[in-house]
């Protein structure tokens, strides 16, 4: 098995990074399923609204951690 190395780079910077683009596809499979819910697919609102809500509180959290960063040039935790 081969691993990756990113060896100049900060292993919690690629974690955010990753953290960043999941919650991005998170928030757009949440806007597609709302715009294609409608009365016969309900359950759509659900999926939704599910996915922008966790999206938002990941966004969120990134947020957090990028600004410790920036002003004490360490992450959370």
């Amino acid at each position: 098995m081969t691993l990756i190395s990113h060896s100049p780079y900060d292993p919690k910077w690629i974690a955010l990074q990753r953290e960043a683009s999941m919650s991005g596809r998170m928030f757009s499979l949440g806007l597609s399923a709302l715009r294609n819910a409608d009365f016969e697919h309900q359950e759509l609102y659900y999926t939704g609204f599910f996915n922008i809500t966790i999206a938002l509180e990941r966004i969120y959290k990134l947020i957090l951690e990028s600004h410790e960063y920036s002003t004490h040039g360490s992450f959370l935790g």
